[in-house]
């Protein structure tokens, strides 16, 4: 086995199994979607579905004696998209040669990551080493307009660009970024403001998807107390981020605004998406919301060698 280099074409991977650096990422794309066999974000065409590997520098073919049988795509700490084509199925024998390769690629100071795995590989990977970082389903639903009514002691507002800060705190008190350090000040150069930030700056001038986003605000303390953000992902509306401060959850806020977001999408667009981690209670408002659950997947990794000191 050789380790990685960008000038290198082919890698054996023993036992007349190579790897062969595609040419042609649009051939490798159709076979990608055809032999992958699964759609967990809701795609809705062909052309979407495409767009998956886009210009995705090392994709694979995987070959049994020069004859094709897969592909995935592979990086030194990274890989992701393995699939089989049939009639050979032996994922564990193939996968297990991938990853001997890729830890001799890998900078094993830092973990080897895969995203996207569906539940007939996520057995495989484990008994390979690999950890669950993260497992999460999309959900869909068509729009709809909704007779909602709001109590006269909450303030609606659209986003503004200047909510970035107080968007950001409430995402830290719901448990949306985790614990915060309680001597942490929100910087604009956190990465937690950049992802918000990111919100703005691919959807703010986008009028119809802004309008379905809601901020809600206690009227008599002031204080920011709820938030979805609708943003345009693969070219149809997603829910980029929900929240209520828990002191404020029980009163259907979360339901609220998630069919405010329907009703004013409707006419617009057919439906709308969101994405939600596996065990999360906020899943079960989904489904009695009309939300259909998809495929889960999973984010796995290997983690960092710890050298000796």
């Amino acid at each position: 086995m050789k380790k990685w280099s960008d000038e290198l074409k082919t890698y054996n991977l023993g036992e007349g199994f190579t790897l062969e650096k595609t040419e042609d990422n649009k051939e490798f794309s159709i076979w990608y979607n055809i032999y992958k066999n699964s759609n967990p974000f809701h795609r809705l065409n062909w052309s979407e579905n495409l767009s998956v590997i886009g210009e995705h520098d090392n994709c694979f073919w995987i070959n049994q004696n020069n004859f094709r049988i897969g592909g995935v795509t592979m990086q030194p700490n990274e890989i992701m998209g393995l699939f089989l084509i049939p009639p050979y199925s032996d994922i564990s024998n193939v996968l297990g040669k991938l990853v001997k390769l890729l830890l001799l690629w890998s900078d094993r100071s830092k973990k080897i990551s895969t995203y996207t795995i569906l539940s007939d590989q996520v057995d495989h990977y484990h008994r390979l080493g690999f950890n669950v970082a993260e497992s999460s389903r999309c959900m869909i639903r068509p729009t709809q307009e909704f007779n909602v009514t709001w109590d006269d002691k909450f303030i609606l507002q659209l986003p503004k660009k200047d909510d970035i800060k107080k968007i950001v705190e409430l995402l830290y008190e719901a448990k949306i970024f985790g614990k915060k350090d309680q001597v942490k000040e929100i910087d604009p150069d956190m990465e937690e403001c950049k992802f918000v930030e990111d919100y703005y700056s691919k959807n703010y001038d986008t009028a119809f998807v802004n309008n379905a986003s809601t901020i809600i605000y206690d009227k008599e303390t002031k204080e920011m107390i709820g938030v979805c953000l609708i943003s345009l992902w693969s070219g149809l509306p997603n829910v980029f981020e929900i929240a209520v401060k828990p002191s404020y959850r029980g009163q259907g806020l979360a339901k609220k605004m998630l069919q405010r977001a329907l009703s004013k999408l409707k006419g617009e667009h057919d439906l709308l998406r969101l994405f939600v981690t596996l065990g999360n209670p906020a899943e079960n408002i989904y489904y009695k919301l009309g939300f259909l659950p998809g495929e889960s997947y999973w984010d796995m990794y290997l983690p960092a060698q710890i050298e000796n000191k």
